[in-house]
């Protein structure tokens, strides 16, 4: 079994793995070929899977915003905060650019 992994450009296959495949099925060998790129993108570019992330970004979005406020609050300013709050304004700048 051939396998293609995930995270290629969605728009050009990469062509090694069938010429491969090709080349040993030529020789009579079995081949099975799997292109896990195409999978990956045919399961996160659904409707679904998009409104899934959105949601999940919105809901991720009221949990950091809560956390951020009740550290700034308490004066906290721990690594793990700090990464919370970057995180929180990622999630603010995705969906200002989106709106």
């Amino acid at each position: 079994m051939l396998l293609f992994p995930p995270q290629w450009s969605p728009k050009n296959p990469h062509f090694a793995l069938p010429r491969l495949a090709g080349a040993l099925r030529g020789k009579g060998h079995e081949v099975l070929l799997r292109d896990l790129n195409v999978e990956f993108y045919d399961q996160i570019l659904t409707p679904e899977y998009l409104r899934y992330s959105k949601d999940r970004a919105l809901l991720d979005h009221e949990f950091l915003t809560q956390k951020a406020f009740l550290g700034y609050i308490q004066g906290q300013d721990s690594p793990a905060l700090q990464r919370q709050a970057v995180r929180l304004l990622a999630i603010e700048k995705y969906f200002k650019e989106k709106s």
